[in-house]
């Protein structure tokens, strides 16, 4: 064969060659690397969430019927209490103190909390009681409330005075998730001396 058939010869190789190799990448007929292997299927269940955390608080006061340690100056019991971050938490307060402290309309607003509601003569989990965003001002006796601050946005919850030996229960509930301090207070003009002494109408959450 003369060298121009042998140079025919090599370059129709060539671009058969070419050709083939193309069509391998266009088509995906190229052997491909292995695939790395499926992770492993964790046997590990995710954590429950946590169950609420009841909190029971007292407003002691002045009343003819309160009985100790639920009568004299007004004072929560306890004022200063410890409460898990990143849990939902109920409150129960129930108050034993008849006396109405005028209010703004403002502060007989429920806010900050759970829904904007607090459950009325509740009794939970037996019962919720009646859902309400705010309560009469002629009704309010207290109020457990807490400013903006750096472990809280705030929150305003109206305390109905007591209708009888039995008190009056107020519910809501409320995440508190940032862990620190939180200091809160009464906002309604109740008992003097037990307004600017802590531990009676005022306190500390302490969130862990």
């Amino acid at each position: 064969m003369s060298v121009r058939g042998w140079n025919h010869l090599f370059a129709d190789v060539f671009v058969v060659a070419l050709a083939i190799a193309i069509s391998y990448v266009v088509w995906g007929l190229a052997p491909h690397a292995a695939a790395a292997p499926a992770p492993a299927p964790t046997t590990t269940a995710p954590a429950p969430p946590a169950p609420p955390d009841y909190i029971y608080l007292a407003i002691k006061g002045g009343c003819a019927w309160c009985a100790a340690p639920f009568n004299g100056s007004d004072q929560y019991t306890p004022a200063n209490f410890t409460v898990p971050s990143h849990t939902l938490l109920i409150f129960t307060i129930t108050n034993y103190d008849n006396g109405q402290n005028p209010v703004p309309s403002a502060v007989a607003q429920v806010f900050g909390v759970l829904g904007g509601i607090a459950y009325q003569n509740a009794a939970p989990p037996a019962s919720w009681g009646t859902p309400a965003t705010s309560i009469p001002v002629a009704n309010v006796s207290h109020t457990f409330s807490a400013l903006p601050q750096k472990t809280t946005a705030g929150w305003n919850v109206p305390i109905h005075e007591a209708d009888g030996p039995q008190g009056y229960s107020v519910t809501f509930e409320m995440y508190l998730n940032t862990t620190g301090t939180v200091a809160w207070q009464c906002d309604a003009p109740c008992d003097g001396w037990s307004m600017g002494e802590p531990g009676f109408m005022s306190g500390t959450i302490t969130v862990t």
